[in-house]
């Protein structure tokens, strides 16, 4: 499932895009800037929907990587 939400932060509205998949979470972060309309928000999707969707799995892998390396520094 994955799911979008956009919320105003200090000066800018930002998305969160979230991929709930085998019982995992994956999540990436962008600022909009100004708040968006329906039609604007439909737009920025279809351009970079994919390269969102992308960047999260991306973001979880360096997740993962990051966590067995400090399992592995903790081993020493």
């Amino acid at each position: 499932m994955v799911s979008l939400s956009v919320y105003f932060e200090g000066s800018f509205w930002v998305g969160v895009l979230e991929i709930v998949r085998d019982g995992g979470l994956r999540a990436t972060r962008f600022v909009l800037g100004s708040e968006p309309t329906d039609a604007e928000l439909y737009e920025f999707l279809m351009r970079h929907g994919t390269a969102l969707l992308e960047r999260a799995r991306e973001e979880h892998r360096r997740e993962v990587l990051r966590r067995k390396r400090a399992e592995r520094r903790r081993g020493r």
